[in-house]
């Protein structure tokens, strides 16, 4: 799921080394119409570092599962949207929106998906079979996905420290709903389904084996089998090192984690 964001970030640090991206740019330099309602200054920065107060949508632009395979549909609602926080002043990891903004960036910036991308620049080189999205000859490889089972408590087991949490939570707060988990029945019928192996859903839908994900990890460090490594030294560095020393956590952990708790470097 989430591991699919280190191959979109490796995307992203190629580019920002090729100069056809800014890590200081403004969004709105390559979309245009995110430039609304308060976004006009947010940077790549702020969307590598989830700092940019677009960690979910709101629950106006009514998103589910299902929609995350309408890629317009998704880039309206975060045009449309307004950030939940003054962006670069807090921080909360956007588990789904991250793929979609800075997929959008890509594809405004080179007119390829991240996930073409990713495939014409690295898998395919490199022999690696990972796809952001999977070309139907493949489908028959796919393994299902299978949902986790979550031990169950015994009768009773922490129900007062629950209740004492539950009371204190804003469950109409989007910030919150997003890292709830969805419907698991619809969760796992869709992502198992043809429909979302084929789209790009650039936060969560990577598929492949894992010697290929360790073998592209491997390939970002340092040099493997004679090939020049992915990403420049200066580039790994400034990638991996923490950008958001003492901001605020927001949403559902702020006030509960003390500044400079969380950490993200530049999409890592």
């Amino acid at each position: 799921m989430s591991s699919t964001k280190g191959l979109v970030i490796t995307v992203t640090h190629r580019l920002i080394e090729r100069g056809i991206l800014d890590l200081d740019a403004p969004v709105c330099k390559y979309w245009p119409e995110f430039a609304q309602n308060g976004k006009e200054h947010i940077t790549l920065k702020m969307i590598l570092n989830h700092t940019s107060g677009c960690s979910a949508w709101p629950l106006e632009a009514n998103i589910g599962i299902p929609d995350m395979n309408d890629w317009n549909r998704m880039i309206r609602a975060l045009e449309r949207m307004a950030p939940f926080w003054d962006p670069g002043t807090e921080v909360l990891y956007a588990a789904w929106t991250f793929g979609f903004l800075i997929g959008e960036i890509i594809r405004r910036a080179t007119g390829k998906t991240v996930g073409t991308i990713f495939h014409e620049e690295i898998a395919q080189p490199l022999g690696l079979n990972l796809w952001i999205g999977l070309r139907e000859e493949k489908e028959p490889r796919v393994i299902p996905w299978m949902p986790k089972t979550l031990p169950k408590l015994a009768p009773g087991a922490a129900v007062e420290s629950l209740e004492a949490t539950a009371m204190d939570v804003d469950w109409s707060n989007p910030l919150i709903a997003s890292y709830l988990p969805f419907d698991e029945s619809v969760l796992h019928t869709f992502l198992n389904s043809r429909e979302a192996h084929a789209v790009e859903i650039p936060s969560v839908n990577r598929i492949g084996d894992a010697r290929s994900l360790a073998k592209l990890y491997a390939h970002i460090i340092g040099e493997v089998e004679g090939k020049t490594p992915l990403l420049k030294p200066d580039t790994l560095k400034r990638a991996i090192a923490s950008s958001i020393d003492g901001i605020p956590a927001a949403g559902p952990l702020r006030g509960v984690l003390p500044p400079g708790s969380l950490q993200f470097g530049l999409g890592f």
